[in-house]
């Protein structure tokens, strides 16, 4: 739902409502020691008609992760990772980071983002292209059977020269793995009274 400013031209007197199909895929493989992911957003690319002669399209992401886990010693492993974010057309950011785990249950980490990305000037349209840099940093525990639970918080802090809204940011996550479902199989009992 849209609602304009007073006086917009461009849009009618009210409330402008659309809505279209939006589409995504996604795939994840996990190994012992490393891990892979492909997805792709806005497959179809909707398009949502906002009133007048202003149209509004969604652009086709495509995000490409992996990460390799490093055994130190019994107790620390160190897991690098990267993230590729791509439309291939005005938008390409790349995120470079690691993460410390002490004893399977204490995390910690940082993470580097870069990129360029552009928009075009409704009234001009003029392409202005800006630079999005930043580093992050995490830290978070692990607790409840098989370390189910999961709580970190983490910190981001826009670099110099960057282009931001706000040049910091605070997240707190809350995670919870749901418990496999497995089928309880019955022993089979072998009674020696009609053994033969």
């Amino acid at each position: 739902v849209l609602i304009p400013f007073e006086n917009d031209p461009n849009l009618r007197n009210g409330t402008e409502s659309n809505s279209n199909l939006d589409l995504g895929f996604g795939a994840w493989y996990t190994a012992e020691n490393y891990y892979l992911g492909l997805s792709m957003t806005r497959l179809n690319e909707a398009s949502f008609n906002l009133g007048a002669s202003n149209t509004f399209q969604l652009r086709r992401t495509t995000y490409l992760t992996g990460g390799y886990t490093i055994q130190i010693n019994d107790e620390l492993k160190a897991t690098p990772s990267a993230l590729i974010t791509t439309d291939f057309k005005d938008v390409s950011k790349f995120d470079i980071g690691g993460l410390v785990t002490f004893k399977d249950q204490y995390f910690g980490g940082i993470n580097f983002r870069s990129g360029v990305a552009s928009y075009n000037t409704a009234l001009s349209g003029d392409v202005t292209k800006y630079t999005v840099s930043d580093v992050g940093i995490i830290a978070g525990i692990c607790f409840l059977k098989n370390n189910a639970m999961r709580v970190a918080y983490s910190f981001d802090a826009v670099l110099p020269n960057a282009d931001a809204l706000a040049p910091t940011s605070h997240e707190i996550s809350l995670s919870y793995v749901l418990p496999s479902v497995t089928k309880t199989v019955r022993p089979f009992i072998r009674s020696p009274r009609y053994r033969r």
